[in-house]
């Protein structure tokens, strides 16, 4: 065998264990190993509230749940592969399907009516209003 045919089929070995990985990796995703998928996040405080964003494109408003239990907000649902065409073989496999979750633990009580959410171009943006801080009066007594 020669120099150039040895490369040529060790880079077609290469190239067909990478696909039979992908094909094994898509097959794991879809409930052998994995159940769930953990959207990226990003969480952060303004003056006026807590702001989490997770990303969720390809997920439509109807399969998105959020719950909130005490001070845990959970955000869920299910992202569908709505491919149609039938048997496929992949070369890469990298967009996650199936249900999803992630869960976070808010600094303060919050209460239904202080949340807003809002789901544009796959970002889901939720709101969480500060409580407005508790005004106490103080009394003071002379010694």
């Amino acid at each position: 065998m020669e120099k150039k045919d040895l490369f040529d089929w060790i880079s077609w070995v290469e190239r067909e264990t990478e696909r039979h990985f992908y094909d094994l990796l898509l097959e794991v995703r879809r409930g052998i190993g994995f159940t769930k998928w953990r959207p990226p996040a990003d969480v952060f405080e303004t003056e006026k509230a807590l702001v989490i964003r997770l990303e969720l494109p390809g997920t439509s408003l109807e399969d998105i749940r959020i719950t909130l239990s005490e001070d845990k907000l959970t955000v869920s649902g299910v992202r569908r592969d709505l491919y149609e065409g039938g048997e496929r073989r992949f070369y890469q496999a990298e967009i996650p399907f199936g249900e999803f979750e992630r869960s976070f633990f808010l600094p303060w009580s919050i209460k239904e009516e202080d949340i807003r959410a809002t789901y544009k171009d796959g970002i889901l943006t939720i709101i969480l209003h500060k409580p407005e801080p508790k005004k106490l009066k103080v009394h003071v007594e002379r010694e």
